[in-house]
């Protein structure tokens, strides 16, 4: 690899993507971003905000959608190529999210190879899980778990595609529910796990010495997107360049292991809220969920049903996918980023930022 690694980036303008690309390029990278033509004026945004230049930010127009990716033929001889293009609206249609993520993935694996890439890295999901109990582990996703939601079934279709597939080297690295920044809470939309935003805001209403019970609920890894963002580039760049096998799955998430009810309690106690307590059993919590989503499926009522949830900022898809139950391991990850000085805090520990971001996004989108 040159001293200068050339990164082939897809998904370079979303949320998490052009949190990565500043950290690659932080990292002495070359960029090559895929955008789409209509996205180009957003990526010249991104360079001119990271003060870097076209020969380090260069842009390739295409769309994973498209037979060889690109709209003009590309001669570069990327090292790294970082797939992070994917629909992760879990409103979307279901057709739609196969053909980005797992269609779309087939096409990015066989441009990886036509350009003989060194190392694929794929951003998947911790919803590759789907509704597996007992433990996920940082590995081979297929262990007989149904899948809730069309989107839990695409990344583990994805995943298991380039397991099954790539022609080189791959690393793969699944985060979790992706949150606002810990330094000021910047968030490009309000979904996963701000459904329980306002829930805490409601909650805040009542006396703060007061104690409320509620459900034990499933479990909600999260991570900020910036610290996310900064352990793929450092996973991806420099783990195992000492010759060290460190693996070739990530779980990107807090190491804690963080539920629903434990989130909305934090959120809760940082509006000034009551002390929430899991005094109700889990059963509890399933049947709410499990009535939100037969209500999804009957016909006019299932409309009355999405349409409620929208209006308090809660998307009907996140009710259908409802929590994880299985415990997800983090050690790889943890091994991994031994000595960088990059960990990924449980949601507690930058909850008054998170917090603020949240506000600013809801006065923005109203």
């Amino acid at each position: 690899m040159s001293e200068s690694p050339i990164c082939f980036v897809t998904g370079a303008t979303g949320f998490l993507g052009r949190f990565v690309v500043a950290e690659l390029l932080k990292r002495g990278a070359v960029v090559h971003a895929l955008v789409r033509p209509q996205s180009a004026g957003r990526l010249a945004e991104i360079a001119q905000r990271l003060g870097v230049d076209e020969s380090r930010l260069v842009a390739v127009r295409g769309d994973i959608s498209r037979e060889g990716l690109t709209v003009d033929p590309y001669t570069g001889t990327p090292d790294h190529l970082f797939h992070l293009a994917a629909i992760y609206d879990m409103d979307a249609d279901p057709e739609e999210m196969a053909e980005a993520n797992v269609e779309g993935t087939r096409r990015v694996l066989a441009f990886a190879a036509d350009h003989r890439v060194d190392l694929f890295h794929m951003v998947s999901s911790v919803a590759a899980a789907g509704d597996l109990e007992g433990t996920f582990p940082e590995d081979d996703p297929r262990h007989g778990q149904g899948f809730p939601h069309a989107y839990h079934r695409s990344k583990f279709d994805s995943e298991v595609l380039v397991r099954d597939t790539a022609a080189m080297p791959y690393r793969i690295y699944r985060p979790g529910t992706v949150v606002g920044t810990t330094d000021t809470g910047e968030t490009d939309k309000l979904d996963g796990a701000y459904a329980l935003f306002p829930v805490a805001a409601a909650l805040a209403a009542l006396p703060a010495y007061s104690v409320v019970p509620v459900p034990e609920f499933g479990r909600l890894p999260t991570v900020p997107v910036d610290r996310c963002a900064q352990a793929i580039a450092h996973i991806g760049l420099n783990a195992g360049t000492d010759g060290v096998d460190v693996g070739n799955t990530f779980g990107l998430y807090a190491s804690e292991d963080e539920r629903v009810h434990d989130v909305l309690a934090t959120l809760t106690a940082h509006a000034g809220g009551p002390r929430l307590v899991a005094a109700l059993p889990q059963s509890t919590g399933s049947i709410g969920f499990w009535a939100g989503q037969t209500l999804g499926r009957l016909p006019v009522i299932g409309g009355v049903r999405d349409r409620a949830l929208t209006m308090i900022g809660v998307s009907p898809g996140l009710v259908d996918a409802a929590p994880f139950r299985c415990r997800f391991e983090t050690t790889r990850q943890r091994d991994a980023l031994a000595g960088s000085g990059i960990e990924i805090p449980p949601l507690k520990a930058y909850v008054g930022p998170l917090w603020d971001g949240w506000l600013r996004k809801r006065r923005a989108d109203r």
